[in-house]
């Protein structure tokens, strides 16, 4: 049986980010948008993904004693139903996601991916059909110059509001073709309840200017963040 969180993240994909961002920003957390630069490499059809977050980190190996690399053990450790949330520390030399890892965590139930980094293979990649977001595509692998080195702990990626968004195990990222947001894991009924409000709010206003409805009037009367709780 789905537990709550899982019905409350259900209705999370239901929502557009658009209006997730504005519930945020009024319920006090208004830097949670990750970066213009990390943007789905297909078109998502007007559908939204979301999932608990499993937060990857991996580094670039500059020499010195090498660190264990953790990639085989995120295979293992990430719960089914889960967006890989992948920190690339900056690192753009080349990917740090292929065809054969993502195939890796589609079939262990990954629901998304999301990266600061870059991937390559993307026709095979659309073709799987599993989201990914990420900042470039590169045919380049990282022939080990890149490891992932921790797992299920607080990582940072650019956002677009503020320089880094924190985001931690327990968070929700949600994407859809505007981009991808993090729902801090507290918010996580408050901000699906009062978003589901402002959709339908939303769907009301452009019913009355639709019917020639005076733009400011139809604002004033339809107040849309009102209600919108702090987290």
């Amino acid at each position: 049986m789905p537990s709550q969180n899982d019905l409350l993240i259900s209705r999370l994909a239901k929502l557009p980010v658009a209006i997730l961002s504005d519930v945020l920003r009024y319920s006090g957390t208004p830097h949670q948008v990750l970066h213009s630069s990390i943007q789905a490499i297909a078109p998502t059809q007007g559908k939204s993904v979301a999932g608990p977050v499993f937060c990857v980190r991996g580094e670039r190996l500059l020499g010195g004693s090498k660190p264990k690399n953790l990639r085989p053990d995120m295979f293992r450790r990430m719960p089914s139903g889960s967006v890989i949330v992948m920190a690339s520390d900056g690192y753009e030399d080349a990917v740090v996601l292929g065809e054969n890892v993502a195939l890796s965590l589609q079939v262990r139930g990954c629901q998304a991916v999301v990266t600061d980094g870059g991937i390559r293979d993307r026709e095979a990649l659309i073709k799987m059909g599993m989201p990914i977001f990420c900042r470039f595509v590169s045919p380049l692998s990282s022939g080990q110059q890149w490891i992932t080195v921790e797992l299920e702990a607080t990582v940072t990626l650019p956002g677009q509001a503020s320089a880094t968004v924190r985001i931690a195990p327990g968070d929700i990222a949600v994407g859809d073709g505007d981009g991808v947001i993090i729902i801090p894991g507290r918010g996580l009924r408050t901000v699906t309840e009062d978003a589901e409000t402002v959709l339908e709010i939303e769907g009301l206003t452009r019913q009355q200017l639709l019917a020639g409805g005076d733009p400011e009037a139809v604002y004033v009367s339809l107040e849309r963040f009102k209600h919108v709780r702090r987290i």
